[in-house]
C-alpha cells in the first residue's frame, strides 16, 4: 500500500461489476514517464471520491493502492499487473511539462493482418472507415452486447500506390 506514483492518465471506462447489479467499476490506463502502461480498476467504495478528478490525459499523484496479478480477460496493456484503488486511496492532479503524453498504442495494419497482436489486447489505429455494418447484439461474457463492425482503410497503402 506504501506505493506513491507519479502518472497519467489515457483512458477511462464504465464496465459492469456484476450481471443485472446495475453497478460498475471505473477502468482506467494510466503511463508512467517512461511510457510504460499499467491498468487500474476503482471499485464503488471509492469511485464517487475519484471520479469527478480524474480525466483524460491530465496527470495525477496516486497513493495508497494495491498492485495486484492482472487477471482480466481483455487486457489493456502488457503489464502482468494492476492497481486497484482502496478507499485509502489519494488521487490529486498535478502539473508537470516535463513529463510526457503518450496517449497511444499504435499498431500498424500489417501487425494486425499478420496476427502479430495478442487479440486479447486493446490497441489504437488510424485509418479512414469505408464500410460499416448495422449494429448486431450478441451475447459475449454472458451479458448482452451491441456490436459494431468497420472496415478501416489504410493511409500508409492509400499514399504508397
Amino acid at each position: 500500500m506504501q506505493w506513491a506514483l507519479k502518472l497519467r492518465l489515457v483512458r477511462c471506462y464504465e464496465l459492469p461489476a456484476y450481471e443485472k447489479s446495475g453497478d460498475f467499476t471505473l477502468e482506467c490506463v494510466f503511463h508512467d514517464k517512461e511510457g510504460d502502461r499499467i491498468h487500474a480498476s476503482v471499485k464503488k467504495p471509492v469511485l464517487d471520491k475519484v471520479r469527478h478528478i480524474l480525466k483524460d490525459g491530465h496527470l495525477f499523484a496516486i497513493k495508497n493502492i494495491i498492485v495486484a496479478e492482472n487477471r482480466m480477460k481483455y487486457k489493456t496493456t502488457t503489464s502482468k499487473y494492476k492497481i486497484n484503488f482502496i478507499t485509502k486511496t489519494h488521487v490529486c492532479e498535478i502539473f508537470d511539462d516535463s513529463f510526457p503524453s503518450i496517449m497511444f498504442d499504435f499498431k500498424s495494419f500489417n501487425d494486425v493482418k499478420n496476427a502479430e497482436i495478442e487479440e486479447t489486447m486493446l490497441f489504437d489505429v488510424i485509418g479512414q472507415v469505408v464500410a460499416r455494418d448495422s449494429p448486431q447484439s450478441r451475447e459475449f461474457g454472458g451479458r448482452e452486447t451491441r456490436l459494431l463492425d468497420i472496415v478501416l482503410q489504410d493511409y500508409e497503402y492509400v499514399y504508397s500506390l
